[in-house]
């Protein structure tokens, strides 16, 4: 196996080569009612490993390890729903070198922000090239050190 790892995008997406994956599954049930959903956490506390529901995180033949991405020819951001009639469940994947956890939390931001017919105010993506430190995030509150 090679030393490095390169991410290769295409020029244009299209529906032969898209941006992301995507798998919508519609369960006619309520959640409570599905054997596996049913038992999904209800609140914060310590829980059992998430490879038990992988079947809401993820399509069934999505990459689980980085020899699947290096392999096979798929995006490697991916969006998987599950909906039932009194509940959706967002499965929403991609290996660490697509983003950290301050990548995601950008993410869900424009995201939420399309949802709420506010496109308008999505910041601009920086390309891979452009230091992310040179542009400030306006909505940031300015850190001012405090004197003890």
């Amino acid at each position: 196996m090679a030393t490095s790892l390169e991410i290769h995008v295409p020029p244009t997406f299209t529906p032969a080569r898209p941006a992301l994956t995507y798998s919508h599954t519609a369960i006619p049930s309520n959640i409570d009612d599905h054997p596996l959903a049913k038992t999904l956490p209800k609140a914060a506390s310590i829980q059992r490993g998430s490879n038990e529901f992988r079947d809401f995180e993820c399509r069934r033949d999505a990459p689980a390890t980085l020899e699947d991405y290096l392999t096979n020819d798929t995006p490697i951001l991916s969006l998987d729903i599950t909906s039932f009639n009194d509940a959706t469940i967002i499965g929403l994947i991609w290996p660490h070198v697509l983003m950290d956890v301050m990548g995601q939390q950008a993410l869900l931001r424009g995201w939420s922000l399309v949802l709420a017919g506010k496109e308008s105010e999505v910041p601009a993506l920086l390309g891979a090239r452009e230091d992310a430190l040179l542009f400030p995030d306006e909505n940031q509150e300015v850190y001012r050190p405090k004197r003890l």
